[in-house]
């Protein structure tokens, strides 16, 4: 199912949340492919720098911004707003045309057949539908999530969203998954959530589990799914506070 806004969930079963880029479709070549359009709006010397450094973002040489996306961002200050957009949406393009290089996590299609009795399957993701649909059926991926959320205004927008899908239900019968701790994590830890982070940090944000890869985190994710209750006892928010 592909909505702007998230649908409440079946009531007896618990909620598996997932971010898109760098979660559930890796790879550099969305992010590069926004790079050169975005730097493209640059004057020539400045546009070599900001090559420079993206390089060097993606080889996890520069932790200046909480992911490489922020940082083409950043780097194009100057750059009008809505032009930026413009180049955004030309790399989804790009993402819908030819895939970009982008492949899955090992084990993540699997493990969605496997929980699809017992869990409701979601992608939120704050891109457009155009490149995220193609991109997931590329990955064999587009019918195994019951709800792909689009557009979805994450930070800001992300609690609504699961409030939605939670219905009512005890917050930590759902769980967050995502590289981008603003956006995927810490929305959800305010309202209770279980919170699992993809991330290669020596010192992590606050979640209930990380690791460098959605693979390594699967498993854990079948020791919540099998009791949630007990998993919210037993689990300890490793890093820092939250706020």
């Amino acid at each position: 199912m592909l909505t702007g806004s998230a649908q409440a969930r079946p009531a007896d079963r618990a909620t598996i949340v997932f971010d898109f880029d760098g979660t559930v479709a890796l790879g550099d070549g969305p992010v590069l492919a926004y790079a050169e359009a975005a730097f493209a709006l640059l004057d020539p010397a400045r546009a070599a720098t900001a090559r420079t450094t993206i390089a060097r973002v993606l080889a996890g040489q520069d932790h200046r911004w909480p992911d490489p996306y922020v940082a083409v961002a950043s780097l194009c200050a100057e750059v009008d707003p809505a032009e930026l957009q413009i180049a955004y949406l030309r790399s989804r393009e790009d993402l819908a045309r030819d895939g970009l290089g982008v492949t899955a996590p090992d084990g993540l299609a699997a493990a969605l057949d496997r929980w699809q009795p017992h869990a409701e399957r979601v992608l939120v993701t704050n891109s457009p539908a155009r490149g995220t649909v193609e991109a997931l059926e590329r990955l064999d991926l587009a019918t195994r999530f019951d709800q792909v959320v689009v557009g979805a205004g994450k930070p800001d927008g992300l609690p609504a969203i699961l409030q939605t899908l939670l219905d009512g239900r005890p917050a930590h019968h759902l769980v967050s998954i995502g590289d981008h701790w603003p956006n995927d994590l810490r929305p959800a830890l305010e309202l209770g959530c279980i919170a699992l982070a993809v991330s290669a940090d020596s010192e992590p944000a606050p979640a209930h589990a990380h690791a460098t890869s959605v693979t390594d985190l699967l498993p854990v994710i079948d020791t919540w799914l099998a009791d949630p209750d007990g998993f919210a006892a037993d689990h300890d928010l490793l890093g820092r506070g939250v706020s």
